[in-house]
Order: structure tokens, then sequence, then C-alpha cells
């Protein structure tokens, strides 16, 4: 078991803890194979796992690693046998789908495994004509010839020309056979024409900004010669009597590259595209400026894991995720972090002590905690266990009353308390979600952002929680970290905390929790994470 755990008064439980194993199911293939954690692929297929097993979508692990750009992954699955030609259901390869998005060191080793460079999609497309499209076709040949590749840029740039002399040659034998054999075709027609009208004027508009996660596009395909198809990111989308269509596409968060592909009967093919970055942060769309963002003040980060318990079981990935959580902070969210690993409870009362007398009133603190916690179920009171805690005296045990004093004491507007620990039952008030939904993004982070918050995060209720589940880190862990990369703006609690479970309920038996501190005194603001442009 991980962090957390139940506690009778006679703390005897503390002697059975055990670290539990997962089956290697086929769903840990994909999950692991799409984080690129190449060992824990290894070890899956080891004990069974299916590596041709594939999502609602067609995809097998193999694809899922080539689209993030996994290459020890890659290379772990091709290696037991996985298929580097498989389609998914819009017939798209592991190779086109590395194509596109850059990634040479996959290309290369899919291309030595046997994959094709002359398979289409459903739209007709191959991995070099999907790599153009995207504009990314140059770079790939670059970076293939920079690491020495050579044999992968010139099999890139044959494909290329193939690809172009079998397009003109089809052309040519379908021009004849028609002329020979039946009605004689259009001559000198145009290609197809792809105009969108929503967004508006996006073919003349840089660094376009999208606020929700679907997107609507609506425009329509005229000219060509005969019947057309019109294909965006490869799926083909029904045309109207007058070639008009309408379509939602699906954002992820940052930057989304939206690419049109439409094919008239004679196999002329015209492919247009445009980026846009879901920000999830919507902005001004009355006046020429956007407003002005809250001052937020500075932000501060005590950041503690531990591991080598002295008298209790040992942990395995506290100090790997305090590791973790602390880089993140400090390089993506100019946070100034003061980092302990395998802390006494000294330690941890000196590192609350500077926050407390350092902080100013405008100030942001987050405290994040991984280790060993207990639930004294008669007192209700929760406790950290410092690694010099033992299960027969609570001398060195760390209660929740003692940090909510603290965090009570402080004169920081907003303290956010992330605690991968049993550690939710006796801090939480049960005050429920869901702030702001439907609520403007701008007005929501103003009125916080002046609010006095103190809010925590737990990695379950009073539960024992998970040890691992997410590669090196535990599974509450490693979505934080995923919430934390995947934000490109503001980021606050309550999204943060539903982004979490989301992604921690799909993968453990564990349920995180979100809400204020009682007695430490909350006043409706929330804790907001800014990453750095």
């Amino acid at each position: 078991m991980r962090r957390s755990s139940y506690l009778s008064t006679s703390l005897s439980f503390f002697g059975a803890l055990l670290l539990l194993t997962h089956c290697a199911t086929n769903l840990d293939v994909m999950r692991e194979a799409a984080q690129g954690h190449a060992a824990t692929v290894q070890t899956l297929l080891a004990q069974g796992a299916n590596g041709n097993t594939v999502d609602r979508d067609g995809k097998t692990p193999l694809m899922l690693a080539a689209f993030e750009g996994h290459t020890a992954t890659v290379h772990v699955l091709l290696a037991n046998g996985v298929p580097a030609n498989a389609k998914d259901k819009d017939e798209a390869t592991a190779l086109m789908l590395a194509a596109s998005r850059g990634h040479t060191d996959v290309v290369a080793a899919l291309l030595t495994k046997g994959a094709a460079l002359d398979l289409k999609n459903q739209a007709g497309q191959t991995a070099v004509t999907l790599a153009q499209a995207r504009g990314v076709a140059h770079l790939l040949e670059q970076n293939a010839k920079t690491q020495g590749q050579g044999e992968v840029a010139s099999l890139l740039y044959e494909a290329e020309k193939r690809a172009r002399e079998a397009e003109q040659k089809a052309r040519e034998a379908e021009q004849k056979a028609r002329t020979s054999n039946g009605p004689r075709p259009v001559q000198n027609a145009l290609p197809p024409r792809i105009s969108v009208v929503e967004p508006a004027n996006v073919q003349r508009t840089r660094g376009l900004i999208a606020t929700e996660s679907d997107m609507r596009l609506a425009g329509a395909v005229t000219e060509g010669a005969g019947a057309l198809k019109l294909f965006i990111n490869g799926k083909q989308v029904p045309l109207g009597p007058q070639g008009n269509f309408q379509y939602t596409v699906r954002l992820v968060p940052g930057d989304n590259v939206v690419v049109f592909n439409a094919i008239d009967a004679q196999g002329q093919n015209t492919e247009s595209s445009f980026t846009v970055r879901n920000t999830g942060v919507r902005q001004d769309t009355a006046g020429t400026k956007d407003p002005p963002l809250p001052r937020f003040g500075r932000y501060h980060a005590l950041v503690i894991g531990n591991n080598a318990y002295a008298y209790l079981p040992p942990l395995e990935t506290a100090v790997p995720d305090a590791d973790a959580v602390a880089a993140m902070l400090r390089d993506t969210y100019n946070f100034d972090v003061m980092l302990l690993l395998d802390a006494t409870r000294d330690k941890i009362i000196l590192g609350l002590d500077k926050m407390r007398t350092t902080l100013r009133e405008d100030d942001n603190l987050l405290i994040y905690y991984a280790g060993l916690g207990i639930l004294d179920k008669e007192a209700e009171r929760g406790y950290w266990l410092p690694v010099n805690a033992q299960p027969d005296t609570r001398v060195n045990w760390l209660s929740t009353t003692e940090i909510t004093d603290t965090l009570k004491a402080m004169t920081s507007r907003h303290v956010l308390v992330i605690a991968d620990s049993c550690y939710s039952g006796t801090l939480l008030r049960d005050a429920g979600e869901g702030l702001h939904s439907g609520t403007d993004q701008e007005t929501f982070f103003l009125r916080v952002a002046q609010k006095r918050s103190r809010t925590a995060l737990t990695s379950g209720g009073l539960e024992p929680v998970l040890d691992g589940g997410g590669g090196n880190h535990s599974v509450f862990s490693k979505a934080f970290l995923t919430a934390l990369q995947e934000n490109r703006g503001i980021l606050d609690g309550q999204q943060l905390s539903h982004q979490i479970k989301r992604l921690v309920l799909v993968n453990s038996p564990q349920t995180p929790e979100y809400s204020d501190i009682r007695y430490a005194g909350h006043d409706g603001g929330d804790f907001l994470f800014v990453r750095k442009p």
C-alpha cells in the first residue's frame, strides 16, 4: 500500500504494510506505452500482456508511443514482434503518426523494422505528405541528417519523389483510359478549392486562439472535377449539395494543427492547414486589447518527500515524486522552492516556520507532502510521519492540527496543501466543488486572486493510496505532474483537482479530494497556477 494507511490505536497495522502488484493487463500496456515507460512496457509484455491490443480508435501501443515520440518504447514494442504496419480506424500507421509530429528517431526505428513509406491513410496521405501538410517534412529530413541518419533522410526524399511520380502516372493513366473508353474528361479543370468561413479569417490570421476544447469549422469545397471528397485531420466529412461542410474538431491543450484535404474525381488533391492554440482562458473579443491580468504575487513551495523511514516500512516513489514536483514548479511555474527529502520532524517544522516568517501578504505558498500518513480514528486526527517517526509513540509525528494552526497564522493570501497521504479525512471541510462552472474566466481569476484561500488537494479520502501506478511515480503525483505540464495558461485549484481526479480514478481505486481547510481562515479564494510565458 502507498503513503496512507488506516491505523488502530495500537498501531499494529504498520507491520502488515505490503506493496501492491499490478496484473499485466492490456490497458496497462496502452497507458504505459503512451507515457513512454519503456521498462514497464517490457515487464508487462514479459508477463503476458498483449502488445497488439487496440483502443476504441484502433490504435495499438506502438501507434501511441510513436505519436508521442517515445523512441525507447517503440524499440521495445518492435523487438517484441508488434507489427510496424498495422492501421487504425483512419488507416493511419505508426510511421504516419510519428512523421506528422517530426519524431525522426521514431521514424528511423520503424523504417528499420520494415515500416512502409508508401501506405496511405483514409484521406490518401502517406507519412511524407502528412509531414509536409504540417510543415515538418524539412525538419524531418534535416534532423535525420544532423543525427547521422542519412539513410532515413534519403528514404524520405525518395519516398516523396516516388509518391509524386506515382500520382502523376495515375493521373495520366486515368486520363488516357477516359479518353479512349468513355466521355472526354474535363480539360484543364482547376483543383479543388477549400474555403473556410468559420473560424473567420482563419487563412489570414496568425496565432489563432481557442478557449474551449471543441472548435466548430464551417466552409465549402468548390471547383475541381467531378465528385469531391473532404477530409479533416484524416477523417472524411460529408459535403452538402453546394460543397458546404460543418465539422467540430476536438482540441487538446496547447498547439493544434487542423489539416484539410480535398480530392476530386480526377485525383487532384488540395491541402491546407492552420494552427490554433487552446489556452482554456477566454479573451476579450469586444476590444482590441486583452484584459489586464491580476497581479498574482510571488510563488513559493515547500516540497517534502520521505522514503527512508528508520522505524517503519520504506517507500519507493515519494522522493522521486518530490524531486519531479520541485523541478516542475521551479522551471515551468517560476516557484521559489525549498525541497526537503527524507525529512525529520524538526526539519519540516523549521521549513514551515521559515515560510511563516518570510512570506508577505501577496505571496502564494504551495506545500507538497509525499510520505506515510496515519489516522487516529478515536481522536479523529490525522498525522504526517517524518522519517524519524516511530510506530509506538507520537513524539515525532506531525498532526493536521499543528499544520492547520501554522497555515492560519501565515499572512500569505493563498496557501494550497497537496498531500499524497492519508490526510483529507481530518483536514478538509465537506464543502463540495464547482464554484465557477459557467462563470467568466477572467472575472473568476480576478475575484479569487483578491480573496484569501486555504485549500487542500489530497490523493484520497480516508482510504489507503498506492505507492506506485505511475511508472516511477505514484498514480496521484503522475496525474498532478501531467495536469501541470498540459496547462498552457492559468489553472485554478478546482480545475486542477477535476483533471487529477479523472486521471486517478481511471488508473486506481482511490479518489482524490479537494476543498478548503477547516479552521484555517479560508475566505473564498483559490490557488492559481500561472505558467511561464
